[in-house]
């Protein structure tokens, strides 16, 4: 109450069919930048014990705990996925998530490398 929320309708596509989803990008929402790992990484251990596997979709925050899941929008082609954090970062730039190898596939932003993305914490009745 009291605070305004901005209200976007996000085109997802599922079995050909194209509907629309309310997403709210209020209260815990980020608006920013997202880029991905580098093929470096794959095998690597990350900050939560787990091995890299890129074609696991997950993220990486600086802040959020181990296991909570995001959903994120990639800003420029509507593109939707919720994933869990599963490591810490991103280190570099003015990034606010890491995205694993699949994760960026599914949003579409292998190409460019980083993305304008928005996320919002899922709340822990919807895990």
């Amino acid at each position: 109450m009291g605070g305004k929320k901005s209200i976007m309708r996000v085109p997802l596509r599922a079995v050909a069919l194209l509907f629309f989803v309310s997403a709210s990008l209020a209260g815990a929402d980020r608006v920013g930048r997202a880029s991905w790992y580098g093929p470096g990484f794959f095998g690597r251990t990350m900050a939560s014990g787990q091995r890299y596997d890129r074609r696991r979709v997950f993220v990486a925050h600086k802040w959020l705990p181990f296991g909570a899941r995001v959903k994120i929008m990639n800003l420029k082609n509507h593109h939707v996925l919720i994933a869990p954090v599963e490591d810490r970062g991103p280190y570099a730039g003015r990034c606010i998530l890491d995205l694993s190898y699949a994760a960026a596939i599914r949003l579409g932003i292998v190409k460019a490398g980083v993305a304008h993305i928005a996320y919002e914490i899922m709340p822990r009745s919807d895990l």
